[in-house]
């Protein structure tokens, strides 16, 4: 009102600056890849997401040398992006193998990409020698079934062990999940059922920020590292 417009007034004549909004923006409900930097420093690391620490909107980044990134969130939330953008991004951080294990019908099938150049291997193949290997492995719930008979369960239980490889997978469901031993950092995106959202460890506090139709929105998750819990906005991959 007019007190309000006074008071710009004298601000304004006394030359006095505004102070920042303490809050920004929500996150915007896209974000394209083309958007983000290359890399933000020297670390090996890949531009992901933008994120929302309740005061400003910053650029997340997963290290690649780091250790385990677990990706739990069901179909079609944008597991499989996050990992080809990764795959995509990483192939040029010297030093570094990346390996990528997808389903392809009813088999997972696994290829190397490196240089800009992908290599078919079979199962039985040795893994490529490198000084650090991420590998990258979608669909991965049956791997981590405690029966599960197939022979990656074995490799990727030993790689995720290794403090050679840096293991990034994506699951639908936590349920064999063991915290922190399998990952130190997790990108959840969140059901909408709440008890299920806790159990996944995304905190009451961060539930309660956005409505149902936020948390719903495609590439929307949660971002758990080091203590800290984040609402992030995952980018769209153009390969």
């Amino acid at each position: 009102g007019a007190m309000v417009e006074a008071a710009r007034t004298a601000a304004a004549f006394h030359g006095l600056v505004h102070a920042s909004a303490l809050f920004t923006a929500p996150l915007p409900r896209i974000v394209e890849a083309d958007m983000l930097p290359a890399r933000s420093s020297d670390v090996p690391s890949v531009p992901f997401a933008l994120a929302d620490d309740g005061i400003g909107i910053d650029v997340a980044e997963l290290a690649v040398n780091a250790g385990n990134v677990g990706i739990i969130g069901s179909a079609g939330r944008g597991k499989s992006t996050i990992l080809a953008l990764l795959a995509h991004r990483s192939r040029d951080i010297l030093g570094l193998c990346v390996r990528w294990t997808r389903r392809e019908g009813r088999a997972l099938v696994t290829s190397t990409v490196r240089h800009h150049r992908r290599v078919r291997f079979s199962s039985e193949s040795p893994p490529p020698v490198s000084p650090h290997l991420l590998w990258l492995v979608d669909d991965a719930d049956t791997l981590f079934d405690p029966f599960g008979t197939d022979p990656l369960c074995a490799r990727l239980k030993d790689a995720l062990g290794d403090h050679d490889v840096t293991v990034v997978f994506a699951v639908e469901t936590s349920k064999h999940i063991r915290i922190p031993e399998h990952c130190g950092t997790r990108i959840v995106f969140p059901t909408g059922e709440r008890t299920v959202d806790l159990m996944d460890g995304i905190p009451a506090g961060l539930l309660s920020q956005c409505g149902p139709d936020d948390i719903m929105t495609a590439g929307r998750a949660v971002l758990l590292r080091e203590g800290n819990a984040l609402w992030i906005q995952c980018a769209m991959a153009k390969i």
